[in-house]
């Protein structure tokens, strides 16, 4: 039986968030699809704080250098 994994607390809650930020991300970079016809995952991290720029490759690397500046792991896909 395969094991799983629990995410709780705080900290490990918005982690998992940044880290489906940056997936979707890869993803309209990469497809060109988008991540949600509501919300664009640029436009999230620009309200947030974690990047001031204006293109998707730019945030993209803004996003992953803050992730990995705070404890969570290095992205296995380069866009």
């Amino acid at each position: 039986m395969a094991e799983g994994f629990m995410i709780t607390g705080a900290e490990q809650i918005a982690m998992a968030r940044l880290l489906a930020i940056r997936s979707g991300l890869g993803l309209e970079i990469r497809t060109g699809m988008k991540m949600s016809s509501r919300y664009s995952p640029l436009a999230i991290l620009q309200r947030e704080g974690i990047t001031s720029k204006r293109t998707k490759k730019g945030a993209w690397h803004d996003l992953d250098a803050y992730i990995v500046a705070n404890g969570g792991p290095e992205s296995t896909r380069p866009i």
